[in-house]
């Protein structure tokens, strides 16, 4: 049962390993940017991907973030693609569709 709950949400998801973030600020969501972002993201200021620091999960993802920062480590983003993938705050990209991320975790 576990197998098939993690095969559903990796399937449903774009990810990202090996990479660190930059441009980020907080209010009730989290929004941070990072080198080299995939395709299937859209680029608000800086800024590529977000979730809600509001709830549980996002706390936990928060805090995770925080903590590679702080120690300088290597993270894996899991998110679902936006919906304007390629765009910037210029033609499109705006906080409500950038990426949303799912799971953040270390690498190595």
């Amino acid at each position: 049962m576990l197998f098939l709950l993690l095969m559903s949400i990796s399937s449903s998801a774009a990810f990202i390993a090996n990479t660190s973030t930059k441009n980020m600020y907080v209010n009730s969501f989290v929004y941070f940017g990072i080198d080299n972002a995939p395709e299937d993201t859209c680029n608000y200021f800086g800024r590529h991907f977000r979730f809600d620091a509001t709830t549980e999960a996002g706390k936990n993802m928060f805090s995770v973030l925080l903590a590679a920062e702080m120690a300088d480590r290597k993270i894996a983003i899991w998110y679902t693609e936006s919906s304007v993938a390629g765009t910037n705050e210029t033609n499109g990209c705006h906080q409500g569709n950038m990426a949303l991320v799912s799971q953040i975790g270390f690498i190595e």
